[in-house]
């Protein structure tokens, strides 16, 4: 196979001033400023790869060709991706639920966040906020109608509807747990609570009238639905009520608390509820952090190939990481993404230390 790496620049690239070589370096260069370097070139192998997305992804799929056919071109050589028909048919797979059987995994790595949410469905309402112990008690079947004042105190001002709560009886598996370990981390047990974990990627079901369920955050997005806050505290300072929020700000706040674990090949993470959250950019104060998250994760599957670890860097590049924010999904924070990349490109052009005199 062919294999080069081009000199097209990113537009916006931190280190765009400054040059860097591809030679060996000792000691190696930190992971940052290696995907920044990485990140100034394509690295395209000849061949294609057969790739299996999630449904909540496939729009951006065409976003994401386009921009490959226009970086693998001539004097390069030319990459391309296509959508599997099947998972079994493809060589990366990009799911949080379990692999096909056949796949044998190469590596494994997040490529997006995906998180819980408690959605309802009231005509008159589109706000919701519920704490913990709440929130819990409608799950549990101890609070059934949407006028009980434990709502009401939730949610000072607002007025719910004389209206019969109906909890649905399933929940994603990767929701649900997401869910429940969040709460366990707000001291509150959600083992008697009257859902179970129902087929993973089932499909969606409208929600009725007076409904609350526990959804994946890409099915609410996707179906324009309403989710609740959870109220998990207040400003030492201020006394501001602190909700946390199912939103792109939300999410990728808890995403700053992320812990890269690294086993052999793969990469998973851990939510550290210690680890100080950071503010994202373009903005001034950090949103409180929406912690029932998990990892998408992107698996190459079969025997070594260059042009699929390829195809898999291109995916995490910073600039295709861009694009979901079209998609119902979250982007991996950066030093997840760090830590992906160090092993997606291994055997793929790797960028050297910067001079000692830059």
């Amino acid at each position: 196979m062919k294999q080069k790496v081009s000199s097209k620049l990113i537009a916006g690239a931190t280190l765009v001033a400054l040059s860097f070589t591809l030679t060996a370096c000792d000691p190696p260069m930190p992971p940052e400023v290696a995907a920044q370097v990485l990140e100034q070139n394509y690295t395209c192998v000849e061949g294609t790869s057969s790739i299996s997305y999630p449904a909540g992804l496939l729009p951006i799929v065409p976003d994401l060709n386009d921009a490959l056919s226009n970086a693998c071109v001539d004097p390069l050589p030319v990459m391309g991706q296509s959508i599997a028909k099947t998972q079994a048919d493809a060589n990366i797979v990009i799911t949080n639920y379990a692999l096909p059987k056949t796949c044998q995994p190469l590596l494994s790595v997040p490529y997006a966040i995906e998180a819980a949410d408690i959605a309802f469905q009231i005509t008159d309402a589109s706000n919701l906020t519920l704490s913990p112990a709440t929130a819990n008690a409608i799950l549990s079947g101890q609070i059934t109608n949407w006028n009980d004042p434990k709502i009401s105190e939730d949610n000072q001002g607002m007025e719910f509807p004389d209206l019969a709560i109906k909890v649905r009886a399933t929940a994603d598996p990767m929701a649900l747990d997401a869910l429940a370990g969040w709460f366990k981390n707000l001291k509150q047990d959600l083992g008697s609570i009257k859902v179970k974990a129902g087929e993973a990627n089932q499909k969606f079901k409208p929600l009725a009238e007076g409904e609350i369920a526990i959804l994946s955050h890409s099915d609410v997005v996707a179906q324009s639905l309403y989710s609740a806050g959870i109220l998990i505290g207040s400003n030492k300072d201020t006394g501001e009520e602190l909700i946390a929020i199912a939103d792109a700000q939300g999410i990728a706040s808890a995403g700053t608390q992320l812990k890269p674990i690294k086993k052999a090949n793969n990469l998973n993470v851990k939510l550290d509820p210690s680890i100080q959250p950071v503010a994202q950019a373009g903005l001034d104060e950090i949103s409180t952090p929406y912690q029932a998250i998990y990892p998408v994760q992107l698996t190459i599957c079969g025997e070594e190939s260059k042009v699929n670890r390829a195809n898999a860097l291109f995916l995490l590049r910073l600039d295709s990481q861009g694009v979901l924010g079209s998609s119902n999904y979250n982007q991996i924070p950066e030093q997840i993404r760090y830590a992906a990349l160090a092993i997606v490109r291994k055997g793929l052009p790797t960028p050297s230390a910067l001079p000692e005199d830059q």
